[in-house]
Formats: C-alpha cells, sequence, structure tokens
C-alpha cells in the first residue's frame, strides 16, 4: 500500500480531527481519529473480504482500550490483556488477513487505552468516541474497495505468502514469540517506574521487532529508530514552549502524521522521528498538566530501553528461531 493509498484513508480521520478541534473538542477528536485509523486495515481486499476485516479490527480496537482503560493499574491483568489482544489480533490477521499496520498496532491500543484513563473523558465517552471513528474507518474503507477497487497497490499480491505452511506458522510463531516477550518486558518497565505513557517503549518495541531481515538489519532498525527518538525529543523541546492556537496544532498533527506514514515503513531515522514528534504533540492535549520537558525525557528514557529491550530480543530469541527452522527442513 503506497503512501498516497493510506494519506486517502486517513483523510477522513484527519477531517473529523479538524472538526472537532474546530468545537472546541481537540482531545475528543484525537480520540474519534484513533478509531477512524482502522480503515488502513484489509487495502486490496474485495468489498465483502474488507468489510469484515475493519469490523473485526474495529471490534478488536474496542476491546483493547476498554481493557486498557480499566486495567492500567493492575499490572498482571494489563499484561494478560496485552497477551489475549496479541493473540486474537495474530489469529484475526491468519484468517483475514489485516495488512498494514499489521495486528501489533492493535495491542498498542491496549497501553493507549491506559493513557486515555488519565484524560477527562469516562470510559463510556471514550468508547462512544472511538466507536464514532470506527464507524467512519469502516465507511471509508468499505468506499475504497467499492470506488477506487484494485487500482491501489493492494496490500496482498497472489505471490507474496511464502510456500509451505509449517515452517511459516513457526517463522509467525517465533515472531510472536520475540515480539511479545518484548512487549511484557517494556510492560515491566512502565510499571516499575511509574511511567505514565505506557504505550511508548511498548511503540518503539513494535516498530523495531516488527520489521522484516536478518539479525544485522534489525539490529541497524533498533540502532536508527533510537537515533529517530532522540532527535525527536531535541526538537520537541523548543517546539513545546511555544503556545500553539488550536488550529495550527491540529495542522501540525495532520502534517506529522502523513509524513510518519510515509516514512515509517522503510527509513528508520525519519521515520521514529516523525512518530516521536507525532507522539508528544499529540499527547499534550490528553495530558495538559503534564510538563513538555518532563514528556520529553520521559519519552528519551523510554526509547533507550525499548531499544535495549529490542536488541536483547535479536541476540537471545533470534538465533533459536533458525535453529528451530533447521530441524523442521
Amino acid at each position: 500500500m503506497s503512501w498516497a493509498d493510506r494519506a486517502r484513508l486517513l483523510a477522513p480521520a484527519l477531517l473529523a480531527l479538524i472538526g472537532f478541534a474546530a468545537a472546541g473538542r481537540l482531545a475528543d477528536g484525537l480520540v474519534v481519529g484513533l478509531g477512524a485509523s482502522i480503515a488502513l486495515f484489509g487495502a486490496g481486499l474485495p468489498a465483502a473480504r474488507r468489510a469484515a476485516t475493519l469490523v473485526t479490527a474495529g471490534l478488536l480496537l474496542l476491546l483493547a482500550i476498554a481493557t486498557g482503560y480499566q486495567v492500567a493499574d493492575v499490572f498482571l491483568t494489563l499484561i494478560l490483556w496485552n497477551l489475549i489482544v496479541a493473540v486474537l489480533a495474530t489469529v484475526v490477521d491468519a484468517a483475514l488477513p489485516l495488512g498494514a499496520p499489521g495486528p501489533w498496532s492493535l495491542v498498542l491500543m491496549v497501553d493507549v487505552g491506559s493513557l486515555l484513563g488519565m484524560d477527562h473523558l469516562g470510559l463510556r465517552t471514550t468508547l462512544l468516541h472511538v466507536g464514532l471513528g470506527c464507524l467512519i474507518g469502516v465507511l471509508t474503507g468499505l468506499v475504497d474497495s467499492l470506488y477506487v477497487g484494485r487500482r491501489a497497490t493492494g496490500a496482498f499480491p497472489p505471490t507474496s505468502r511464502p510456500v509451505g505452511l509449517r515452517p511459516r506458522a513457526w517463522v509467525a510463531s517465533w515472531k510472536f514469540v520475540e515480539v511479545y516477550i518484548a512487549v511484557l518486558l517494556a510492560s515491566t518497565f512502565t510499571h516499575a517506574t511509574a511511567d505514565r505513557h505506557p504505550f511508548w517503549p511498548v511503540l518503539l518495541v513494535v516498530l523495531v521487532l516488527s520489521g522484516g531481515g536478518g539479525r544485522a538489519r534489525l539490529v541497524q532498525r533498533a540502532v536508527r529508530c533510537l537515533v529517530g527518538a532522540l532527535v525527536g525529543v531535541v526538537v520537541f523541546a523548543p517546539l513545546s514552549r511555544l503556545t500553539l492556537p488550536t488550529g495550527v496544532l491540529v495542522a501540525l498533527v495532520c502534517v506529522l502524521g502523513l509524513l510518519a506514514l510515509r516514512f515509517v515503513a522503510d527509513r528508520e531515522v525519519p521515520g521514529a522521528f516523525l512518530v516521536t514528534l507525532l507522539a508528544l504533540t499529540v499527547t499534550l492535549p490528553l495530558l495538559p498538566t503534564a510538563s513538555p520537558m518532563t514528556l520529553g525525557l520521559e519519552h528519551a528514557a523510554d526509547a533507550l530501553v525499548a531499544v535495549g529491550l529490542s536488541l536483547v530480543m535479536i541476540v537471545l530469541v533470534r538465533p533459536l528461531s533458525r535453529i528451530t527452522m533447521k530441524h523442521l527442513k
């Protein structure tokens, strides 16, 4: 799926954000836009399968946010729900499939739900806003399938699936173990340090480990993501001192979101830089009492820990997957 396709699918989410911001409800607009982002799932599938993918992704998103909102302070329950959502999303991806942005993006929503629990919205209002966004996302995806059709690049060309179910299943299993252990360790860190933004280290872990390639490529990806994240924190420091009008802030979020879509998949440094700026900029209206400088320092610490955990997984778990694959051949 090209950047232009992703930008087109996210246009209604950005319009919803702009509309809510114009009504003086920027935080609500961010939550609605979060739900509308499910329009990215299932791109390139026929309309009927796209509909099933979008509805399923929406339900998983609502489940993840609701559970993250309610169990944020109960660590064992939080990591259990991380695992449940991870398994559900992985199974759904194998059956439908989900396509970009992938099943792990739904796991992130458990931690996003815990962040939303710190906002002024109650659980019911939060879910109503997310549900509205999901409805916008489903309608956007269906219109895209019906009227734009297969002119888009398509996320699922017939030759993209590996041949042989058993090796593929083992590869998927090891990838799942690798990413989930890293997510578990990242969540343990955020709980032990009383981190107010648990989704940040989880986001960076997923950003690093969900990429393809061998050990050397993933190590390179991890280092580049760290550099991009730290540069983003440095740039955010002077930016956060500016008192931006709501319209300018919304425009900044839209531009950062579209640029992040362009670079995050294959250009790690600018991708991580833009994702960092976007995450910090979005968090400010959601946590208006938080100090921007504290947010930046916490994000830098989270980035260091997340990349460190990713490197541990690459060094320790990745060789085990290759040993297992040798026995399967």
